[in-house]
């Protein structure tokens, strides 16, 4: 079984989410640093769990048994993409991207962090 890490919000109460050491750590440049300088088995992350929950869903998105990309709302992408830029995470940033293409509407409000994703480097 794999190790788990509890992630706790900085809401009050704070909330507890219980996520894969192996998916924080593939998932994300970020935490797999921080996971890195020790064997710890939680941290504390300035989010809240309604902001992190998207995010570490895509994280996890190929084990998971549903349709993570299907099943955010449109509200959940900015979010999104802005945690995929601070976390350093390619494959959510990849995915947040392919959003804001395919629903140009989402990246029309002032608060998108669509535009601030960088597109993966190209072959040429």
């Amino acid at each position: 079984m794999d190790a788990l890490v509890t992630i706790r919000t900085t809401e009050n109460p704070p909330v507890e989410l219980d996520v894969s050491r192996a998916v924080l750590c593939v998932g994300s440049k970020v935490l797999a640093e921080l996971l890195a300088e020790s064997s710890t088995t939680s941290m504390v992350l300035n989010e809240t769990a309604a902001h992190l929950k998207p995010f570490l869903r895509l994280l996890n998105m190929s084990h998971d048994e549903g349709d993570p990309i299907g099943e955010l709302e449109p509200e959940d992408w900015p979010v999104v993409a802005r945690l995929a830029k601070r976390y350093k995470s390619r494959s959510v940033s990849v995915a947040a991207l392919a959003m804001c293409w395919c629903v140009p509407s989402l990246c029309s409000r002032s608060s998108c962090s669509c535009t601030d994703v960088e597109p993966p480097a190209g072959n040429g």
